[in-house]
């Protein structure tokens, strides 16, 4: 969220953090925010879940699973140069 703040002729842009962007909130991320980072939809998200591919966790006072960002960016991987030769070789 910005905020613009007009101090006499001096005009801002600052940013409004709310509590769930805390640095702490922020390390878990919701299985639409998952969905969201790696582009796939959710019932993707609870196949990979269900294979055990992405840890899934619940917190205690908090509706639906929730996913450390790190995990679910850790399923991102740099693609090779050779490789796209081959899936190019392929279609």
């Amino acid at each position: 969220m910005l905020a613009l703040v007009n101090y006499s002729k001096n005009v801002s842009v600052c940013q409004i953090r709310t509590p769930m962007e805390t640095k702490e909130a922020s390390k878990w991320v919701s299985i639409n925010e998952a969905c969201e980072i790696l582009g796939i939809t959710r019932p993707s998200i609870y196949r990979l879940v269900k294979n055990g591919i992405l840890p899934a966790y619940r917190i205690k006072g908090v509706r639906g699973m929730k996913f450390k960002r790190e995990d679910v960016l850790a399923l991102i991987e740099r693609v090779k140069p050779d490789e796209v030769e081959e899936e190019v070789r392929k279609a």
